[in-house]
């Protein structure tokens, strides 16, 4: 027999094992970003099944989905850049469709209340609902979801673009405007908002303040 072969085969053998050690040792390597903060009770379903409780520092990998409880709230960063903040009550899965440049992140929010700060990112972040899309690069907005399913947008720093999911109509959203959907994802209506609302929404945002972090807009 050709011993080159052989020799091949078996130093390809080692460079596979040397690679699945290294995957091993540094971790999920298909992960997009990390939990920050986490309080009550709160389910990350992996593809190995559900995990709970989790932590901060718990990493997040693309197609995980993140369930709070009546109780849970949750702060997720996507590699230190945008923060997604989850209300009690709602479910968001990750994805990202641009991994090796990580230029371009998604997530789908199924229900509940989310806030969310893409501040001078250089990354585009879709938040996908069930009636619209939201993308930007540099906003701080909230998300709310009736249980009717549709969706209301309401910005307080920079410009989010919404898209309408059924007819594909698309809105600019200024700061302190609020958008909503119809419930087939076809209209929106914009109204401008109050500076109490304004105010309402940095109080929620103040809830997932770190020590030495300041409210946004501030």
């Amino acid at each position: 027999m050709n011993p080159i072969p052989t020799i091949f085969l078996l130093k390809l053998a080692i460079l596979f094992l040397l690679i699945g050690e290294s995957v091993a040792q540094n971790g999920n390597k298909s992960a997009i970003g990390e939990i920050r903060m986490v309080q009550g009770v709160t389910t990350v379903y992996t593809k190995d099944g559900a995990l709970s409780p989790i932590g901060q520092g718990f990493e997040i990998g693309v197609m995980d989905s993140i369930i709070t409880h009546e109780d849970g709230y949750l702060s997720f960063t996507f590699n230190g850049r945008s923060i997604i903040h989850m209300h009690p009550g709602s479910k968001i899965t990750f994805h990202q469709t641009d991994h090796i440049n990580q230029s371009e992140l998604r997530a789908k929010v199924h229900r509940g209340e989310i806030l969310v700060e893409a501040v001078h990112t250089n990354q585009l972040l879709h938040i996908i609902t069930p009636t619209a899309v939201g993308v930007t690069e540099n906003a701080i907005y909230k998300i709310q979801i009736t249980e009717n399913g549709s969706t209301t947008f309401t910005a307080i720093h920079g410009n989010v673009e919404i898209t309408a999911a059924e007819s594909g109509e698309t809105q600019m959203l200024a700061r302190r405007n609020r958008l909503k959907t119809d419930l087939r994802g076809q209209f929106f209506t914009v109204q401008h908002i109050s500076n109490r609302e304004v105010d309402n929404v940095k109080v929620m945002f103040n809830r997932f303040r770190m020590p030495t972090e300041t409210a946004p807009g501030h």
